[in-house]
């Protein structure tokens, strides 16, 4: 693995990552009856945009910086999630656990990124008082 920066191969990867972006907004709709397809678009998307940043940063460096023990955990689960997701939307097809893993997906690449998850206990709370509420 090489240590040069490579910026065109980095503005492309970020071209293939607002293409399935794209993509992730005309699928978003289809969440509830097919949530795969969602998930394999989102799912290629981060995978250009971590491809990206590696090209940008050189990708031995990167990948050093992906496993320093202050990111250690958020990486693992990130790397981890990307897997999953791609396994329970492509092989299993199963539509909550492929839900499940982007939403976790989502939330460990906001929390390497920007040290914040858009999901936390507190949410979950909220959610789940406003659940409660409704049924009763």
């Amino acid at each position: 693995m090489s240590n040069e920066k490579s910026y065109s191969k980095a503005a492309i990867c970020f071209c293939l990552a607002s293409v399935f972006i794209t993509f992730c907004a005309v699928f978003v709709f289809s969440i509830v009856l097919s949530p795969q397809k969602f998930v394999f678009m989102f799912t290629l998307c981060m995978l250009s945009v971590l491809s990206g940043l590696a090209f940008m940063n050189g990708p031995r460096m990167y990948v050093k910086k992906l496993f320093i023990s202050k990111n250690l955990i958020a990486s693992s689960i990130f790397v981890s999630s990307i897997v999953l997701s791609l396994y329970f939307s492509i092989v299993s097809a199963s539509y909550l656990l492929s839900l499940l893993f982007c939403i976790i997906q989502l939330n460990a690449m906001l929390y390497f990124f920007c040290s914040t998850s858009a999901v936390n206990l507190n949410t979950l709370k909220w959610m789940g008082q406003g659940c409660w509420a409704f049924v009763c």
